[in-house]
C-alpha cells in the first residue's frame, strides 16, 4: 500500500513538472529577413530589424528585451504588435556591428529572435571632430 502511495505521488510530481515545461514552451519565433533601417541624427536615432513571425496567429502584444551584440555592444529593443514585422532599437553615440544570436525575447522564454548579422553601423557626432579640427587651425595660425 506504502509503494502504492508513493508511486502516486511520483505520478503527480510528473504531471506537474509536465504543466510547468508547458508552460514555458516556445511559442513564437521572429526572424529577421536581412531588411533593416538605422535613422540618426545628431548621434541619437535607432535601428530598425524587418522580418516575419513564424507563427503569425501568435504574435505577442507588445515586447522589450535587452539584445546584446557580439561585439559587446547592448541594446534595449522594443516590438508592438502595432507593426508586427518591425522591431526597433534605440541607439546613442556609437559605433557597432549588428550581429547577435538567438535571443529570448520574454523572461518566461516564449518568445526567440533569431541570430542576425548585419554591417557596421556608424551613429556618432561628425561636431565633435569638427571643432577639434577648428581647435587645431585656430592655434596654428596663431603660433605662425
Amino acid at each position: 500500500m506504502i509503494s502504492l502511495k508513493l508511486l502516486f505521488i511520483a505520478c503527480l510530481i510528473f504531471d506537474f513538472s509536465l504543466c510547468i515545461n508547458e508552460a514555458n514552451e516556445l511559442k513564437n519565433t521572429f526572424e529577421p529577413s536581412g531588411t533593416y533601417s538605422m535613422h540618426c541624427k545628431n548621434s541619437v536615432g535607432d535601428i530598425k530589424m524587418k522580418g516575419t513571425w513564424t507563427n503569425p496567429a501568435n504574435i505577442p502584444q507588445s515586447l522589450s528585451f535587452p539584445l546584446n551584440l557580439k561585439d559587446g555592444h547592448n541594446f534595449t529593443c522594443s516590438f508592438t504588435n502595432k507593426v508586427p514585422t518591425n522591431i526597433t532599437c534605440p541607439i546613442e553615440h556609437v559605433k557597432f556591428t549588428l550581429d547577435f544570436s538567438d535571443t529570448y525575447m520574454d523572461a518566461n522564454q516564449e518568445y526567440l529572435l533569431k541570430g542576425f548579422t548585419a554591417g557596421s553601423f556608424n551613429c556618432l557626432s561628425s561636431y565633435i571632430f569638427s571643432n577639434l579640427l577648428l581647435l587645431f587651425i585656430i592655434i596654428l595660425i596663431l603660433f605662425n
